[in-house]
């Protein structure tokens, strides 16, 4: 399974593997150029840079159009890519991110209509406009940071009750 530390420190076989190629291939590749961190066993690979120095290979920097299984290869590459932004939370697909938007601004719009009747009692008790302004702005403030921790809730998985089993 790919991890968000995988994608980090890959070795050669891993490389090999998500790119469809024997490590004979990933291994002259670094003889060409493909950046690797480290010597001898501690080596690896950091997927951003192999899939940079591979699309600048694969765009015909060379002169050479790609063919037909290498773009094939880029394309099984970039899925894995994705697979492994979805799988740790980073990517999701867009119905699902509409979805959480449209949850988020309806839970805004409805806090904000509720503001005037909080906001009203707390304004009656204070004695001049300063003090109201600075009352108003404090609410606002404390509306708005109680949106954002309750969106970071639901983002992480945690309901009303607590986290989620």
């Amino acid at each position: 399974m790919i991890t968000k530390d995988s994608l980090t420190r890959l070795k050669q076989v891993e490389i090999a593997a998500l790119l469809d190629r024997d490590e004979r291939t990933v291994q002259r590749w670094h003889d060409d150029g493909l950046p690797r961190h480290g010597t001898g066993r501690g080596s690896y690979y950091v997927w951003a840079e192999v899939r940079a120095w591979d699309q600048a290979r694969l765009s015909g920097s060379e002169g050479e159009a790609p063919t037909d299984k290498e773009r094939e290869q880029c394309a099984k590459a970039d899925l894995a890519e994705m697979e492994a932004a979805r799988m740790r939370g980073t990517l999701m697909d867009s119905t699902e991110a509409r979805n959480a938007w449209q949850d988020f601004l309806a839970r805004i719009r409805a806090n904000l209509r509720d503001f005037p009747k909080r906001l009203i009692p707390l304004l009656e008790e204070a004695g001049n406009p300063s003090e109201r302004l600075d009352i108003a702005r404090k609410e606002m403030d404390s509306t708005l940071r109680d949106l954002v921790a309750e969106q970071q809730r639901l983002a992480t998985g945690e309901g009303e009750d607590g986290p989620d089993e």
